[in-house]
Parts: structure tokens; sequence; C-alpha cells
């Protein structure tokens, strides 16, 4: 394999970030930057111990995270290799039992696999089968996999959407169509599809009122790049709310979303851009008190970068997240944040699909799933 860098930092043993989670980020950035293409190989236990002087025990916790997540895949006696989003899997199991198929955004996120239980759950007492896949983010080849699973007979589609850059002739034909279908995580404004999602505003704005409880003043707001995403819309719009409420201003300099602005694809993945997007952040805004980070992704960077800069945590700057990812309470301070019921969702969505499949009911339908607010260390308790 060609040596190279993908765009992300070197391991930081210092990091409040656990190593496996370090290497797992180094491998799913490389593979969104495109150093590491699909069907190639990458480095072997042995290699990544060497190259980042950690264990092959902590190298292997990584690998086997990426393969149980089917980002990865081994070949016996040749090595780990990057599995092709384009490629769906087990299409041929469709014949027989009736079903369902699943497209989901990524495979990177931990409330994936909560979603996909929920959603076996139903399925199975139901007599029904689920085809799963990914679309790597990219809207392309989510098109593509909708129209191999509708001409491979699937009953019924549950779509974890990726962000929409053109309107979606597939998604459009699928409506006029009435093909089942329905929306998980978030909602898409400008299709009549119904859809499940967490409670996206109240995790918004309990996060910001137990910020202002705290006694706050100046409360920022900090997202991905992500252009029109509802569910990062809909924590914003709590986030705004829960400061009107409390009689407080939105100060525009505090608030880091490009929630409306168009970014490049390769530049989601891109590690070093968002920590140098916090850095600014945090430099131009000196009188920032408490920061409410839209995922704990980026929470985990946002920690690395107050490291780096020498920002204490909560005592000179307090963060929360959103998510409760796995490892977010080990970190140093644990992690506020908010978690999502990811099993209920999967529960919910599978539920509706099978109904509009049963009674043909096609009536555009949202349901918000309660969430939880997870006080920990990191804001200040």
């Amino acid at each position: 394999m060609k040596d190279g860098n993908p765009t992300v930092p070197i391991i930081d043993k210092k990091s409040p970030e656990p190593l496996y989670e370090q290497v797992k980020r180094y491998i799913i950035d490389g593979i969104n930057s495109g150093l590491f293409k699909p069907n190639q190989r990458i480095y072997s236990e042995s290699e990544f111990s060497s190259r980042f002087g950690i264990s092959r025990l902590t190298v292997r916790k990584a690998l086997d995270d990426l393969l149980h997540q089917g980002m990865l895949f081994k070949i016996q006696g040749k090595g780990t290799f990057v599995e092709d989003p384009r490629k769906l899997k087990n299409v041929s199991s469709i014949q027989g039992k009736p079903t369902i198929g699943m497209i989901a955004l990524t495979l990177e996120n931990p409330l994936v696999s909560q979603m996909i239980a929920g959603i076996e759950q139903v399925l199975y007492k139901r007599g029904f089968q689920l085809i799963f896949s990914h679309s790597n983010r990219d809207q392309a080849i989510e098109e593509e996999k909708i129209e191999t699973l509708r001409n491979n007979g699937v009953e019924g589609i549950i779509l974890y959407p990726s962000d929409r850059e053109a309107d979606d002739r597939t998604l459009r034909k699928a409506i006029e169509d009435r093909f089942p279908l329905v929306l998980i995580d978030r909602y898409l404004e400008e299709y009549e599809i119904s859809s499940v999602t967490s409670d996206n505003f109240t995790g918004g704005y309990k996060i910001t009122e137990h910020f202002i409880e705290h006694g706050y003043k100046n409360i920022g707001f900090f997202a991905p790049p992500h252009a029109g995403v509802t569910s990062i819309l809909e924590r914003f719009r709590g986030y705004c709310q829960a400061l009107k409420d409390n009689g407080m201003p939105l100060k525009d300099s505090l608030v880091e979303n490009q929630v409306n602005i168009s970014v490049p694809k390769d530049s989601l993945g891109d590690w070093r851009q968002h920590k140098e997007r916090m850095r600014h952040y945090l430099k131009s805004n000196k009188d920032v008190e408490a920061v409410f980070v839209d995922n704990d992704y980026f929470a985990m960077a946002f920690y690395n970068v107050c490291h780096e800069l020498g920002m204490r945590i909560p005592e000179d700057i307090a963060i929360a997240g959103f998510d409760d990812d796995v490892g977010v309470s080990n970190l140093i301070p644990p992690l506020t944040t908010v978690r999502q019921d990811g099993l209920e969702i999967g529960r919910k969505a599978a539920e509706m699909l099978l109904e509009m499949i049963k009674h043909g009911d096609w009536k555009e339908r949202h349901i918000v799933i309660p969430i939880e607010l997870k006080i920990r260390k990191s804001c200040g308790c």
C-alpha cells in the first residue's frame, strides 16, 4: 500500500479521546478523503502498531469495530480491505421472505447499529427480513441503491438520507409510485415523505437551558457544515428558543454552523479542517463560556482543540454534545450530551412502513422520539 496521510491528526497519546477511537477516525477519514479507496488493503495490525507506537490490541479493537460496522472486510491470508460503498450486499437474499431495504447515510455513527436492531426486532416478528446497505454520504450512490432495491422487489425502504445536493428524481418517482418509504434521523422539507426522528428541538433547548441554569451568559453553538440538514436545524432552533425564553440575545459571533452554506463533499471528513474552524472560533470568541456542539464526534474534536490551546474543561469553557456516543462518558471530563433512542427510532420506522404496506396509507406522518439529557461534568456540574 502506498504511503500517505489522511486529512486527520497524528495519534495523540495525551488526548482525552481513547486511542482506538483515534485509530478508527484515522481510517474513516482516510476513506472519506479518498486516500483509502474501495477494495484497497489498509495497514496490518503490526504496521499500524509500528507507525503510531501503540499496542496491537488497541489497533485490533479499532479494526474489529470497523469490520463489524461493514466499513472494512477481511480476506484470509491477504489482509484487511476497504469495503466498496456501492456494493449492495445479500441482494440474492431478497428471494424468499418478503424483504425490507434499509439504506444508511454512514456506518461510522453508532446510532445506526441501534436503529438496525430496532428495525429487525419488528421485522422478525412480522415475518420480514432486512437487507442493509449504506451510501457513504453520497446522494448519487443513495439513488442508485434505491433503484436497485426496488428493481429487486423489496416491499419498502427505510432511508437515513444523505445531504441533498440536487433534486432527487428517484425519491420523487417513489412518491409518485406510492412506493412505501420512511425516513429516519431527519426529514426532508422538500419531499412529502413520512419520517421518524429524535426530538432534536427539545434536545437543543434542554442543553442550552442547562447552560443558562449554570449562569453562563455567552453560550455558543457549533455544528458541522452540512447544508440544510433538518436535524441540525432543529437543534439550532431549540438553542435559539431557549435563549429567547430566558431573555438572552442571540449573538451571531457565537454561532458557527454554516448550515446554509454548500461545502465540498470531501471536507466533511477533513478532521484538520474542522479543528481549524474550532481554533478560529475559540480565538475569535474570547468571551465564550459554554458551547453546544451539534454532535459528539465534533465535541471530541473540541476537547482536542481545547487541550492544544491550554483551555480547561469546564473551568475555562463548558462543552456539551449530542448523541451519547460510546466512549463519551469516559472522556476527561465525561461529556454532557443528549441521548437519542436509536432502538425506538428503528422500531417505529419499521412499524410505520409495515402499516403502509398492509393498509396502503400514504398520508405523510412524522413521529418524534423523546430524548434524554445526560448530565456529566463537562458542563460544570
